[in-house]
């Protein structure tokens, strides 16, 4: 199984946990290697940062994704101006949510 994920940091540990339960496993597809405030999102005390290293994601051995909590301040920073995320299917909705 390959997974396809271009979603958030919170999305992207709760796939790890996906992958590491599934037996045939290949791949985790992931887009945001590029944001340097990716990781950021993330307060972690269960992974190092940036969690993805050499290609490869160290699964938790402790309850939870691995999020200890959100940081606010940088998701705060990102967020699209109008706050309107819109629906799926909508033409809002297939714009850019977060701004670069």
């Amino acid at each position: 199984m390959a997974i396809h994920m271009a979603e958030s940091p919170i999305a992207y540990l709760a796939e790890v946990h996906v992958a590491a339960a599934t037996e045939n496993f290949l791949t985790l597809e992931f887009h945001s290697v590029d944001v340097d405030w990716w990781d950021d999102i993330i307060i972690s005390t269960k992974f190092p940062k940036p969690p993805l290293q050499n290609g490869f994601i160290a699964v938790p051995d402790a309850p939870s994704l691995g999020s200890d909590e959100l940081n606010d301040e940088v998701i705060a920073q990102h967020l699209h101006p109008d706050g309107d995320f819109g629906s799926v299917g909508t033409p809002r909705y297939m714009e850019r949510v977060l701004v670069e």
